[in-house]
């Protein structure tokens, strides 16, 4: 009987080894195989920046069609002390009344996918879209320049502080941007907007 007891706990403690290792061993892969899938998720790529190859003023309201011309270069310089300036407005920040906005277009040179532009901005409150042409941008070799009715907003930021990053839903593919100005920050006796940087980034 001593005997048979003996074996029998045997048995147990065997068996209960088995057990134990067979649990360790189906769960081990598991955990594996959860770590594995997490290393796997892709990492988003960083926007790249795109070069700006020329720039010009965009005033289709105003009288000589000009906002600081000479300064447009500034905008893009890299130079985060030089800016472009708008000419200064009175009496209403959205230009005294008297336009629906002024802004820069960017030329990137060839058509490309865009996905938003970043802007350090002069003063406070600067309210700014982010534009491309109306027709497919995609294959507009020069830029419409008589109305602002022929761009399309695709992102914009309404009192932005120093800077504003105007992200678009989806890549857009278009050779020119359009930043445009409808409301300005209020600079001396009266309202200015000015760009230190624009960023084109895909």
């Amino acid at each position: 009987m001593l005997v048979l007891a003996v074996l029998l706990i045997a048995a147990g403690i065997i068996s209960a080894l088995i057990l134990e290792r067979r649990i360790t061993g189906a769960s081990e892969p598991e955990i594996s195989a959860q770590q594995s899938t997490a290393t796997s998720e892709p990492i988003p790529a960083k926007p790249s920046k795109l070069t700006i190859a020329n720039a010009r003023d965009f005033d289709p309201q105003g009288d000589d069609k000009t906002e600081n011309p000479d300064e447009v270069k500034f905008a893009y310089d890299g130079d985060p002390s030089t800016r472009w300036r708008t000419v200064q407005y009175f009496n209403n920040p959205k230009l005294g009344n008297i336009k629906r906005g002024v802004g820069l277009v960017l030329d990137l040179d060839t058509a490309q996918p865009v996905r938003s532009v970043h802007l350090t901005l002069s003063g406070t409150g600067t309210t700014v879209q982010f534009r491309v042409p109306k027709a497919d941008p995609s294959q507009i070799t020069e830029p419409p320049m008589g109305s602002d009715k022929t761009w399309r907003t695709v992102a914009a930021e309404s009192e932005a502080g120093g800077s504003a990053t105007l992200t678009a839903e989806q890549d857009v593919t278009t050779r020119y941007v359009l930043v445009y100005l409808t409301s300005l920050p209020k600079e001396g006796t009266g309202y200015r907007g000015g760009i230190y940087e624009v960023e084109v980034l895909a």
